[in-house]
């Protein structure tokens, strides 16, 4: 399923809350979790798509900003699959002989661009982080890096 179907669901489900404000994220591990934004408790309530729709209660946003970015899913045109393959051909190309032991990825705004936020866990304890514009399939950054940096200061 790709993430306008899930929002697809979601939307006609009698679980969803049109107050719930609008579409922020996307996030797949095994299923989609559809996130909204509710600007005036300043809160994110996700949607689990499974056989069934489920509703979280809402949760605080962690932002940089003053307001989450809506995702315009109109402009996610690359499917889920082919970003997937974007970023393991990367990550073997820019770094071979580190097999993937786990996926992370979201699709977001990130700047004006819907993006695909894939970071790829190795086997190796490195983490590499690719953007992928949803619309293009073009890699917008990329970073390769120790699990160990991530080690608290």
């Amino acid at each position: 399923m790709e993430l306008f179907e899930a929002v697809r669901r979601v939307r006609s489900d009698d679980s969803f809350i049109p107050e719930d404000g609008y579409l922020v994220h996307g996030f797949f591990d095994e299923t989609w979790h559809v996130g909204f934004y509710n600007a005036s408790d300043d809160r994110i309530t996700t949607y689990v798509v499974g056989d069934k729709v489920s509703r979280s209660q809402p949760e605080d946003v962690f932002k940089d900003g003053k307001s989450v970015p809506e995702l315009d899913l109109s402009s996610v045109e690359v499917v889920r699959e082919k970003a997937e393959r974007i970023a393991r051909a990367q990550l073997s190309q820019k770094h071979p002989n580190h097999p993937v032991t786990k996926q992370i990825l979201l699709v977001q705004s990130i700047g004006s661009h819907a993006c695909y936020n894939i970071t790829l866990v190795t086997s190796t304890l490195h983490m590499y982080n690719i953007k992928i514009r949803a619309q293009t399939g073009e890699v917008v950054s990329d970073v390769f890096d120790s699990i160990l940096s991530l080690k608290a200061e």
